[in-house]
Order: C-alpha cells, then sequence, then structure tokens
C-alpha cells in the first residue's frame, strides 16, 4: 500500500459499487484475476466474485479470435495502469467492427446491387 492512499478495503467497497454483477474486462484477465486475489488474500480482504473465472472476460483472446490467429499480441499501452486501460478501451472500440479477413475485398467487374 502507498502511504497517503486508502487501503483495500476502501477500494474494495467502490470496486463493488462499480463493477457489481457485470463482466470484468482485462486484456490479460487471468493474469489480473490472480493479481486481484492475491492481493484482496494478502490485506486480509475478501475478493469476492472476481476469484471466479466467470466473473472474466480477456480482451487478448478475444482479439486473437477477432484476427482469426493464436499469437498473443502486446496490448500496447507500455504497462502502466492508465495506458494500458486507454488501450484496451481502444481496443474493445475496435472489437465492434467485423475483423478484416471477413470483409470482402472489392471487385471492379462487378456493378454494386440496386
Amino acid at each position: 500500500m502507498t502511504s497517503g492512499h486508502p487501503g483495500w478495503n476502501w477500494y474494495g467497497g467502490r470496486r463493488r459499487e462499480a463493477v457489481g454483477d457485470r463482466i470484468v474486462l482485462a486484456y490479460n484477465s487471468d493474469f489480473d484475476r490472480r493479481m486481484i486475489v492475491g492481493h484482496a488474500r494478502s490485506v486480509g480482504a475478501a475478493p469476492g466474485r472476481l476469484r471466479s473465472a466467470q466473473a472474466w472476460q480477456c480482451l487478448m483472446r478475444r482479439r486473437s479470435v477477432w484476427l482469426n490467429t493464436t499469437t498473443r499480441l502486446r496490448l500496447g499501452g507500455k504497462h502502466r495502469a492508465f495506458g494500458d486501460a486507454l488501450a484496451a478501451r481502444g481496443l474493445l472500440r475496435t472489437l465492434r467492427d467485423r475483423p478484416p479477413h471477413t470483409l470482402l475485398a472489392a471487385q471492379p467487374d462487378r456493378k454494386p446491387p440496386g
């Protein structure tokens, strides 16, 4: 814990308000879940539903499926909390669109319908 900042129990209550029963999205959800659960236990706090893998979804896996690859790509947020959060939000917005490999290539010899 950093001196002068609230402890886990203060954040735990705020986390419950913010997360509730929603699914938590994380770029490497296995790692983040282990860190959250481990830290909670180390300070004598209960991680609650965040202990369960069903409470999480992994954006890294979703990105790999979206790109039709098995490669684990870096997020690009420089491993700082704010940068990672912004990069993950940008990725989530990208994942709303159709993957590039599913888009039809332009066919100049065909007339558009209509």
